[in-house]
This record gives C-alpha cells, sequence and structure tokens, in this order.
C-alpha cells in the first residue's frame, strides 16, 4: 500500500513538472543509465573474460608440469623396480641368507656400481641408499667421497615409517635436517619373497634444484608463481615462499582434477591440478593486481571518457530543452491570454518546425474563435437543422428494409388479404419519415405511427405480444421531434420480443415529470447481460451509431436528435436484465412546442 502511494506521488510530482525539467530528467535519464550500464557490463564481461583466460592459461601450464612430473615418476618407480627385482641386491638384504666377507664384498661392490651407473644417468638424482635389519648398508652419494654410514646422515626411522604407508610401493618424503636445505626422497620397504616380511629400504634422495627445474624454459614471473605440495600437504616447491594462508586454503580443496578459486586473503587467483602419480598437488597463483591491471586502466580512461561525455550532452541538452519549451512558454502566455480576455493576440515565433506550425495554427484558431463569437444565432440554427436532416435520413433506408421485410413474411403466410392493412400501416409511416410539414409534431401524433408499426408486427406475429399504453392526457399535446419514439418500439419488436419463445409485452408509458416529458418503453423481451448493457450505454455516450445489440442505429440516432434539439442533459436512459425485460426511458423538455426547426 505504501509503495502504490509512493509511486503516484511521485508519478504527480513528474506530472507537475515544467516541460524543460521533463525533457531535462529523460536527457539525463537516457545518458547516465545507458553509459553506466554499459560500462558495468563491458568491465564485468572484461573481467570474467580475463579470469577464464588466466585460468585456462594456468592450466596448460600445469597440464604440461604435471605430463612431465608423471614421467619423472613412472622413470623413478621404474628404476625401484629394476633395482628392486635384482638377486644380488635382494641378497645383500636377505639376513637369513649368510655370506663369506669375500661374497658381501663382490657383492657390495656390484651394488654400488648399479647404484652409480643409475645415479650418473640420470641428472636429478643425488644418491641411492639401501639399508637392511641388521644395519648393513649400500650407496652411492655423489656429493660425497669415501665411507659414511647413510643412518647418520638420512632420518632413517622416518623414512622407514612413512614408506611403509606406500604398501610396497614409493613414497615421496620431504624432510629438513636443521638448517640444511629442505630434502626430497623416494623410499620404498623392500619385502621378503616368501612371507612377505620388510627386511630392508631403499631411499633415491634427489638434487635440491631439480624438480624445479622440470618447469624450466617457462617466463620467469610464470616459474616464480608456482608451488608443488606433496600428497601430505608438505611443500615440494616453493620458489616465491608464497603466503602459507594459500597453501593452508589447498589443504580443504575438493578432490576435483582441476580447479580454481579466488583466494581473498591474498587477492589472488590460485589454479591447480592433482597429479595422481604421486598425488600431489600443481599450484599456479597470481596476483589479481597483476590480472587486472590493463583492465583497471582500461576503466579509469572509461569513466574518464563518460564523464566528459555526459557534460557535453548535458550541455547539448539543456540547449535543446530551452530552444523547444521557450516558444511553448508564448503559446501558453497566448492561450491564457484568450481564455481569460476573449482577445486575439499574435504570438510570433521565426521557426519552422512543428511547434512553428503550431503557433500559426494557434493564431488562426484564436483568430477564428474572436470571428466565430459574433456569428449570428439563425446560422446556428441552420447547421444544426442540417444535421437534424442528416441523421433523419439514416432512418428511412434501415426502416424501409424492415418494413418490406415484414411485408414479405404477411404475403407468404397470410394471403393476399392481409397485404392492404400491412401497406396502409406503411403508408402512414413513410409519410412521417418524409417529413411533410413540422419537425416537431404532437406526442398523440407520434403515437399513431408507433400503433401503426405495431399493426405490421401483429401481421407477421398474430399473438406474439400484448401492448398496453398508459399515457396521460397531458402529454398528449406536447411537441416532440417527429420519428422519436418509434425507432425505439421497433428495437424493443425486432430485438427484444421476437427473440424469445414466451408471449411478448410492449408497455408504453408517458408522464410528466417536474418540467420534462418523460416516455418510457418496456418490453420483457431477451434482455441484456451487464456487459452487454455497459457496452451499449458506453456506445450511445460516445455517439457511435449502433443499435440495441449493435445491429440498429434506432438507439444512438435518437439519443443524438434529443441533444441536439434540447441539450446535453437530455437523451435516453437504458435498464435491462437478461432474459426479463428492457426499459428505455426518453426524457425532454415538455415546452418543446415552442421549439420552431
Amino acid at each position: 500500500m505504501m509503495k502504490n502511494i509512493l509511486f503516484k506521488k511521485a508519478i504527480n510530482n513528474y506530472r507537475n513538472l515544467s516541460i524543460k525539467r521533463k525533457l531535462l530528467l529523460l536527457f539525463y535519464i537516457q545518458i547516465i543509465i545507458p553509459i553506466a550500464f554499459i560500462g558495468y557490463i563491458f568491465y564485468g564481461q572484461t573481467s570474467v573474460v580475463i579470469k577464464n583466460k588466466s585460468f585456462n592459461y594456468s592450466q596448460d601450464i600445469l597440464k604440461m608440469i604435471d605430463m612431465r612430473v608423471e614421467n619423472f615418476v613412472d622413470d623413478m618407480d621404474s628404476v625401484t623396480l629394476q633395482l628392486l627385482y635384482d638377486n644380488n641386491i635382494y641378497n645383500f638384504l636377505d639376513k637369513d641368507n649368510p655370506k663369506d666377507p669375500l661374497e658381501q664384498y663382490n657383492n657390495s661392490t656390484y651394488i654400488r656400481s648399479r647404484f652409480r651407473d643409475t645415479v650418473l644417468s640420470r641428472e636429478g638424482i643425488e644418491g641411492i641408499y639401501i639399508l637392511n635389519t641388521k644395519q648393513d648398508s649400500v650407496y652411492f652419494d655423489n656429493n660425497r667421497k669415501g665411507y659414511f654410514n647413510p643412518r647418520d646422515s638420512l632420518p632413517y626411522d622416518y623414512l622407514n615409517s612413512r614408506a611403509e604407508t606406500a604398501n610396497g610401493g614409493i613414497k615421496w618424503i620431504t624432510y629438513k635436517i636443521k638448517d640444511n636445505p629442505q630434502q626430497l626422497y623416494a623410499a620404498r620397504v623392500i619385502y621378503s619373497r616368501e612371507d612377505f616380511r620388510p627386511i630392508g629400504l631403499m631411499v633415491i634422495l634427489f638434487k635440491n634444484d631439480y624438480i624445479e627445474s622440470i618447469y624450466k624454459g617457462l617466463s620467469s614471473e610464470t616459474q616464480n608463481n608456482i608451488i608443488i605440495l606433496s600428497e601430505d600437504n608438505e611443500v615440494i616447491v616453493d620458489s616465491k615462499n608464497h603466503n602459507k594462508k594459500i597453501i593452508g586454503t589447498l589443504e580443504n580443496v575438493g578432490q576435483q582434477k582441476e580447479n580454481y578459486f579466488i583466494d581473498k586473503d591474498t587477492n589472488s587467483l590460485v589454479s591447480y591440478v592433482f597429479v595422481e602419480k604421486p598425488k600431489w598437488k600443481i599450484v599456479y597463483s597470481i596476483g589479481l593486481n597483476v590480472l587486472y591491471k590493463d583492465i583497471d586502466e582500461l576503466r579509469i580512461s572509461t569513466i574518464f571518457m563518460v564523464l566528459i561525455s555526459i557534460v557535453i550532452l548535458s550541455t547539448i541538452s539543456r540547449y535543446t530543452a530551452s530552444d523547444i519549451t521557450k516558444p511553448i512558454d508564448k503559446l501558453v502566455e497566448g492561450m491564457k491570454n484568450l481564455e481569460s480576455n476573449g482577445t486575439h493576440s499574435e504570438i510570433e515565433v521565426k521557426r519552422n518546425d512543428e511547434i512553428g506550425y503550431l503557433t500559426k495554427t494557434f493564431n488562426n484558431m484564436s483568430y477564428n474563435i474572436d470571428y466565430l463569437l459574433n456569428v449570428n444565432y439563425k446560422e446556428k440554427l441552420t447547421r444544426k437543422e442540417a444535421q437534424l436532416k442528416a441523421l433523419q435520413a439514416q432512418i428511412n433506408p434501415h426502416f424501409i428494409f424492415n418494413t418490406l421485410e415484414n411485408i414479405n413474411w404477411v404475403a407468404q403466410l397470410n394471403g393476399v388479404d392481409e397485404i392492404s392493412t400491412t401497406v396502409t400501416a406503411l403508408a402512414n409511416i413513410m409519410e412521417a419519415s418524409i417529413g411533410r410539414g413540422h419537425k416537431l409534431i404532437p406526442l398523440k401524433e407520434e403515437l399513431t405511427y408507433v400503433d401503426s408499426y405495431i399493426d405490421i408486427f401483429k401481421a407477421r406475429f398474430v399473438d406474439k405480444v400484448s401492448i398496453e399504453e398508459n399515457i396521460d392526457a397531458e402529454t398528449l399535446e406536447v411537441y416532440i421531434p417527429r420519428l422519436l419514439i418509434e425507432p425505439i418500439v421497433e428495437n424493443a419488436l425486432n430485438h427484444g420480443i421476437e427473440r424469445v419463445i414466451r408471449k411478448g409485452k410492449l408497455i408504453i408509458t408517458a408522464y410528466i415529470d417536474k418540467e420534462d416529458l418523460v416516455v418510457e418503453v418496456y418490453d420483457n423481451g431477451v434482455g441484456m447481460t451487464e456487459q452487454e448493457l455497459e457496452e451499449l450505454n458506453e456506445k450511445i455516450h460516445c455517439n457511435e451509431d449502433t443499435g440495441r445489440y449493435g445491429d440498429s442505429i434506432g438507439l444512438t440516432n435518437v439519443d443524438k436528435r434529443i441533444k441536439l434539439f434540447y441539450g446535453e442533459r437530455y437523451g435516453l436512459e437504458i435498464e435491462s436484465k437478461y432474459d426479463v425485460f428492457t426499459k428505455v426511458k426518453v426524457r425532454i423538455a415538455k415546452e418543446s412546442h415552442s421549439l420552431e426547426v
């Protein structure tokens, strides 16, 4: 309810604005809203496009790194399996198979040679170590010369406990010893072939910078934005030491193969992929300030251009509004002068557009009004008589058609004997229609025409209708326009009573109401629905040529004639109820016999 009140108040305020302010308001709305909307859509769509393209670009990079990492992991898996299936290595680890010192020495030398060949043939491996449960070990470390105990240099217990969770597969582990750089290991528990009990641990140590070399060749900016996390969310590579919040957020992401998100804490676009083996996450992160740098510059330029456009267009709009409203103001002033003084005053506007044409037309109209105020009463009456004759002429063809149809029915249904009576009634009505003598006749003469039409109707429908007339004596000498009541009776019979099966009843009543003559025509015919009645009244009041149901000109004709004779307060009133009755009430001035038309 409150919204409706505010809306109506806003509409009223708008309507009360001057044309100049309305034009300016519309100009501003048409300028500011479209420009702001276009700018908003442009910036939003561009942001989405840039974000999607950045995501697609990052995914291409990550998939390439993913492929390289999988190749690297497959190669390490192949290396460990080749070493694992070497019988010399297996025999060294099997403590239940005692060996003499020479055999053991030769075996260790062979294993170390295998390790050296493997390390030297693969760029990223720093060393390979095998340790059995008897604290024996064989190794080759590219960085260390001479003998040393791997158990002292490797986090053996930590690596062994983590490797056991892989159930015989490779476990990729990161570990940092004190101030040394973080190391990457691939550890694998070796099990007995007979009873599947652990008999040793194989460890491969990788060079510190080798994983980063996998994606060398990319731009420096791209390399600096790469993070690689292990299966346990341990940082394997983070060249830029990214915010820990990003790494913490990645711990909670789902298991989708690839996806991206906006990290609000660091204001970055974070894109990632999962590597199936060894279940690492490869992450690409780029700040939104870098991503949107170009679009922000474009946005500033767009805003600047929008402001300039608004200033220029506003200036043009104000000039245009003023150019339109100034001559209109002069025209309004001239109208007010004509309304108050009734005198013609020339308005001078030097322009040939629509406003100039309107001004010239107003000048002509003002002059003509001034002249027409002096037109004599006789000229008005002559014009009114011409209108009445035109209305009268509309009835004749229609009436003759209906009457001839009745004569045809009489000839077909009742024989030649009835034609004489019908033709006589027709002659009476045609004489009235031709309009010999005065245009105003007493009501009693009009009723004779009504009786003649009823006789014609009865000739066709013998017992179809009963007639009742309630006419006050004082009304009989009141003069009315010729053929004013007959069209109403015609409508009642043809469009009301004729359409029902039951016997019809027609009641004509005439009486004096104060200074008016009232004639009512009632029938118990088909009647009208509320909608039909409403449409009929609307058509009559709008002076449309229509009859009772839109197929007769009679009622509208009668109403227009009454208003021409007596004024707008007189005319027809219609009441009706479907399948019950229709009553048409005619109201005219009682002193009409004094009119000379």
